[in-house]
């Protein structure tokens, strides 16, 4: 039996498909590699917000710890009015009930100094 002969154009026909194939594989790797950077892009897009949020979330926390120490510092301050101010209400109560009593009292005085 005889071999058969391969014929050049042959050869080249399949050379020609393989590099073909292999330029297609190619640009199709490329263009996986681009749409890898563009996603790539967008995650360090994504983690820079992530960061920003995180950065502003501890700051918040700052804050809400700045507020809670200043409400405490109002609280004992108001605490203090407090007291204070129910001790003026008490003494201005007491004062009403003498100028009450000292109005009454000349009232009565006045009166009776008009019948007599």
């Amino acid at each position: 039996m005889a071999k058969p002969r391969i014929r050049l154009t042959d050869i080249n026909h399949k050379t020609k498909d393989k590099i073909d194939k292999i330029e297609d594989m190619n640009a199709k790797t490329e263009d996986m590699n681009n749409r890898t950077g563009d996603m790539n892009d967008e995650i360090e897009v994504r983690n820079d917000k992530t960061e920003n949020k995180i950065d502003k979330t501890d700051k918040t926390d700052k804050v809400v710890d700045y507020i809670d120490i200043i409400g405490s510092w109002i609280k004992a301050r108001f605490a203090k009015l407090a007291e204070v101010i129910d001790d003026i209400i008490i003494m201005n109560s007491i004062h009403v009930v003498n100028f009450y009593l000292l109005f009454t009292w000349w009232e009565h005085i006045y009166k009776t100094n008009r019948v007599s």
